[in-house]
């Protein structure tokens, strides 16, 4: 903090000394735990004093020459401008997101049903279909897993049939947080931003999503592993599944808007489309961020006996479906 002023600098100093002194002693509390700290009628004095320090700081300027005074307002000035504005900013940001995540994603989400249902039935058939191809040729399925994943099979099926997930220290579990939720967003950003090459990515990703969940859970399914299986897929596999549905759903969304534009121009339709399209895509990441939490340190933990694991796969699952047919309704109908 810059040093106060001597109080033999001017008259204009000594006069405006004691509202200077006020409005620096409400700062420090304010800086220290926000304006939230301050009673009403210390809030009204706070604004009153910051404005009549501002005044101050355009008349020093014009009716004294003293560095030392100029600097100590200049820098009160800017501390009460912070806080003032900045709060303001930041309540009002917090609102918003509130606001989205309560009401306007779920209300998103219905009103573009269509597209998203499109994308989450072309899952639900593609997982059918690599689940029967497994059943039918396990060798041939395979063909649609990484081969990374291919070759660890063996493995998984044997640790399986005896532990039910694996000891994993915090910093690590945060690591394969991170990752997974890198590799989650990579897939989303594929499935949203397909829409804009006619939706074929959008199209492939999702199908290939389904077909590998399905011929992984074919195979994964055997009596001596399905529950450890299952208990490391769904806590988050709903949530995941869900978003990159809403994703695709999103760049279904946009591919219309190029495809089926109306009796309005491709642009003008497109960029009516995608503005939805993009809120949607935000809510389907922030989804795969928290899939990514729950995948990083709830799934792998051992200590957690696998039926634990898979009520609170169908608890997330009950909270998300109440979340989207429910939440916002009040301001949409």
């Amino acid at each position: 903090m810059p040093a106060r002023p001597s109080r033999d600098l001017n008259q204009f100093l000594h006069r405006r000394q004691t509202d200077w002194n006020r409005l620096e002693a409400l700062l420090a509390r304010v800086e220290e735990k926000g304006l939230r700290v301050l009673s009403g009628p210390e809030v009204t004095e706070f604004g009153r004093l910051y404005r009549r320090a501002s005044s101050d700081l355009v008349a020093a300027r014009t009716r004294t020459a003293n560095a030392a005074v100029l600097d100590y307002l200049n820098d009160l000035v800017a501390r009460a401008y912070a806080q003032v504005y900045g709060s303001r900013g930041r309540v009002r940001f917090n609102r918003n997101m509130v606001r989205a995540a309560i009401t306007e994603f779920p209300r998103l989400v219905r009103r573009h049903s269509t597209p998203i249902l499109l994308a989450f039935l072309l899952m639900v058939v593609s997982s059918a279909a690599g689940w029967i191809l497994s059943r039918m040729d396990p060798a041939a399925a395979y063909h649609f897993l990484p081969a990374e994943l291919v070759r660890q099979i063996p493995t998984m099926r044997e640790v399986w049939k005896t532990r039910t997930g694996h000891s994993i220290e915090v910093n690590a579990m945060a690591f394969e947080s991170a990752f997974i939720m890198t590799h989650n967003i990579g897939i989303g950003i594929t499935a949203f931003g397909g829409g804009l090459f006619a939706g074929f990515p959008t199209l492939l990703v999702l199908v290939q999503t389904g077909v590998m969940v399905g011929v992984l859970g074919e195979g994964m399914s055997g009596s001596d592993t399905a529950v450890t299986f299952w208990s490391l897929i769904l806590p988050h596999g709903f949530l995941e599944l869900s978003a990159i549905g809403i994703l695709g759903g999103a760049g279904f969304l946009l591919a219309s808007g190029l495809l089926f534009p109306g009796r309005r121009p491709r642009l003008e339709a497109l960029q009516e489309r995608g503005h939805d399209a993009v809120r949607l895509a935000l809510g389907g990441g922030a989804m795969l961020v928290l899939a990514g939490l729950i995948e990083g340190f709830v799934t792998p933990p051992d200590w957690i006996p696998p039926l634990a694991k898979i009520a609170f796969a169908f608890c997330t699952l009950a909270a998300e479906i109440a979340y989207f047919l429910l939440l916002g309704r009040e301001a949409m109908e």
